[in-house]
């Protein structure tokens, strides 16, 4: 009975030695992952206070990681390790409290995780940091204000594209066409340069003598001719006939007058052939010049030209707010500036009457040589058969040869003729061409004052440290680029322009400007996170003071001393340099002022079109609202460098502010990957930290033990069969647990 009893309590004791073993260690497992957990949250705890103040970022600083790890650990893990336990009436130690578990830490340590200038990374810190600064309203409000003129700009961005195209191919047409009606010229001097009129002579009067050598001397002769002849046959006598020498020369006259006639005329027609060839060639690349601005003129009201500034003025608006409403009436006054371009187009039927008209005067002169080989085949037949030949008939051809020349001669040589009304005719807009030269000479002006200006802004004073800090910042931004291609985090590069690039000519202005409106409607509709992204570049970063340049620029003539070069300094443009990413004091200076003068050319010369719009000629219209436009926008860069803002429109009486046009331009480069790395740039170069070796996630890992109180070998066992997470060491348990956060 008593081993039945001994046998029946060790199985008892055995069943609750390994279950209360098990226990313990499950209680310790979750202990350590808390106290893990626990450890690593601290650690995080432990931000770089810098870089939270300065740009709303967390990033791992302070106390070093593995000291703040292990003593939260350890915490967690053990109580203190003197005084009185907690809440102890008995004044026990905590040496003298019983313990469940008595843990110990084998080791603890800290891993840094991805860093923060890794561009997920710090896209995420930047989106939550904007979260609660609520810029949406903001810029939605600024979008609001440039809505009102979105319908005026599409007309005008259609307008000024369609009368820029209409420009070249028009003054294109109007060379052809002048050159034909040249050559046509060309082809009739071909005539009367050939001395056939001395030849003939057209024009003779009935009076006069003839010449000798022309036709009308041929005529003249015959009767004379025909008399030495009959004289000579009616002599009786069996001398030498009398007038032998006179009817051979005159034989002889008579057929080398005609025939120099009939070669030069010939000759004259093979040229006067090859130049109307030329002339149809010029009328036919003008005709299909005409063809191309007829297309254009259709198009320009089909096509979806202006889909950006349609895209915001259909879109909802939100937190609008202090506009005058845009130029809604005058959309109509540009539709009737487009449909004033008919005026340049040549109708169909014109091309087909100068084709007829250059037939005509192939004709003529063909007409004329026959003429001629009518009028030699008369004198040939003449001289052979003098009893058949008339003197009045060899008049009667040498009249209608004259005629042939006058009327070729009256038609296309003579003042008045067709020739000159052609040209007449092609240069009928010519006072407008005169007039559109002379505003396109203002232009050229006004275009070079703009570009000096910006030239100026280029030239200003570097100086070593600007220069120095620029260059450290491309380094720091290729350093970060090169590792986070690299990590697969960013891809893609900005095109860069030169300062040279940055005026481009009207309908490129109005493209950017279309891109601007486009961008702002995206921004209204889709609330993308790079709405994000550029709103943290203009809160958290520096822009420039546009008013230093009213001293340094305008002011002083361009020789600016020693304070502009420490305006050139990293820490002024810090916003600029986000948009362009240039290594340079100055580019990125030139290109924001650049940048920003386009799209107040492109909205002043939207209102130019409507001023200009009475003036009649289309082209004349499109250079003078250019010409208007560069005044006013150099009126605007003048108020600009004065008050800091510049004037919306004249339709619109809105200030916007120089930081808002920041905003505007960030929204026309997508390339996120280049904003951020040039903003981890900045971060850098202005803390001195390398973010891509500051942490912004951690990872703790631990090593802790239990001692095991019954029969570790069977736990080992456990342990080799899977049953238990860590693994037995003589009579401890112990396990390794690893926990990972970020900011």
């Amino acid at each position: 009975m008593s081993v039945y009893m001994i046998s029946a309590a060790a199985a008892v004791f055995l069943f609750m030695s390994v279950l209360i073993d098990y226990a313990r260690i499950y209680a310790f497992e979750k202990m350590t992952e808390t106290a893990v957990y626990a450890g690593t949250r601290s650690v995080l705890s432990a931000y770089d206070d810098a870089l939270y103040t300065r740009y709303g970022l967390f990033g791992r600083g302070g106390t070093e990681s593995d000291g703040i790890f292990q003593q939260a650990v350890g915490g967690t893990l053990s109580p203190p390790a003197s005084g009185l336990v907690s809440g102890s009436e008995s004044g026990l130690r905590s040496d003298d409290v019983f313990r469940l578990l008595n843990p110990r830490v084998e080791d603890a340590r800290v891993n840094a995780g991805v860093p923060l200038g890794r561009h997920d990374v710090l896209k995420r810190q930047i989106l939550e940091e904007m979260k609660y600064k609520a810029p949406v309203d903001f810029a939605m409000e600024l979008a609001a204000r440039f809505r009102p003129l979105s319908g005026a700009m599409k007309e005008a961005s259609r307008t000024v594209g369609l009368l820029e195209l209409l420009r070249g191919l028009y003054d294109q047409r109007q060379a052809r066409l002048l050159a034909a009606v040249a050559y046509q010229a060309d082809a009739a001097k071909a005539l009367s340069s050939s001395g056939v009129n001395a030849m003939i002579p057209a024009g003779r009067t009935a009076a006069a003598p003839a010449s000798e050598g022309t036709a009308f001397a041929v005529a003249d002769g015959f009767a004379s001719y025909r008399e030495w002849i009959n004289a000579d046959a009616g002599r009786t006598d069996e001398g030498e006939p009398i007038n032998k020498t006179a009817i051979e020369d005159y034989a002889q006259s008579a057929r080398d007058a005609t025939a120099a006639l009939r070669q030069s005329i010939r000759k004259a027609s093979a040229l006067h052939g090859r130049l109307l060839g030329v002339v149809a060639q010029e009328l036919e690349a003008a005709e299909a010049l005409n063809g191309r601005m007829e297309a254009a003129v259709r198009q320009a009201e089909s096509d979806g030209q202006g889909k950006g500034f349609e895209r915001l003025g259909g879109s909802r608006s939100v937190g609008a707010g202090g506009s005058t409403g845009g130029p809604g009436a005058q959309e109509a006054d540009m539709t009737d500036v487009r449909s004033k371009t008919q005026k340049l187009l040549l109708p169909r039927d014109w091309f087909v009457g100068y084709r007829s008209e250059l037939e005509s005067q192939g004709m003529a002169l063909a007409a004329l040589d026959a003429k001629a080989g009518s009028f030699q085949s008369a004198v040939s037949a003449s001289l052979l058969s003098p009893d058949f030949g008339s003197g009045a008939m060899l008049r009667e051809g040498a009249v209608s040869l004259a005629g042939a020349y006058t009327k070729y001669e009256s038609s296309y040589l003579l003042s008045g003729g067709l020739i000159q009304e052609r040209e007449r005719m092609i240069r009928s807009g010519q006072a407008a061409d005169n007039q559109r030269q002379a505003l396109d000479k203002q232009t050229d002006a006004k275009w070079s004052e703009a570009r000096k200006l910006l030239q100026k802004i280029s030239l200003l004073p570097r100086g070593s440290e600007a220069a120095d800090g620029f260059r450290k910042l491309g380094e720091l931004f290729e350093t970060n680029s090169r590792w986070n291609k690299a990590a697969g985090s960013g891809t893609g590069t900005e095109k860069r322009r030169d300062a040279a690039d940055r005026l481009p000519d009207v309908s490129d202005a109005m493209n950017e400007a279309e891109g601007l409106f486009g961008g702002m409607a995206d921004m209204m509709t889709e609330m993308r996170d790079e709405l994000y992204v550029n709103e943290y570049a203009v809160h958290r970063f520096v822009p420039f003071d546009p008013i230093k340049l009213r001293q340094m620029v305008v002011e002083s003539g361009g020789s600016a001393g020693p304070e502009a070069a420490r305006a050139m300094a990293v820490p002024n443009q810090e916003t600029e340099y986000i948009v362009y990413g240039q290594p340079d004091p100055t580019a990125n200076l030139v290109g924001a002022f650049g940048e920003l003068f386009t799209v107040r050319l492109a909205i002043r010369t939207m209102e130019g079109l409507i001023q200009s719009r009475a003036m009649g000629h289309p082209l004349v219209i499109l250079s003078a609202a250019v010409l208007y436009g560069l005044e006013k926008a150099m009126e605007d860069m003048a108020a600009l460098f004065s008050r800091g803002s510049t004037p919306l429109s004249k339709y619109a009486d809105i200030e916007v502010p120089y930081a808002d046009y920041l905003r505007l331009f960030l929204l026309l480069r997508a390339n996120e990957p280049e904003k951020l790395s040039r903003i981890a740039a900045l971060i850098e170069f202005g803390t001195g930290y390398g973010l891509l070796t500051v942490p912004a996630a951690v990872s703790g890992e631990m090593k802790a033990s239990v001692r095991l109180w019954f029969l570790p070998g069977l736990m080992r066992t456990f342990g080799k069969a899977g049953i238990l997470r860590g693994r037995v060491v003589g009579n401890r348990y112990e396990t390794t647990r690893t926990a990972s956060a970020s900011y």
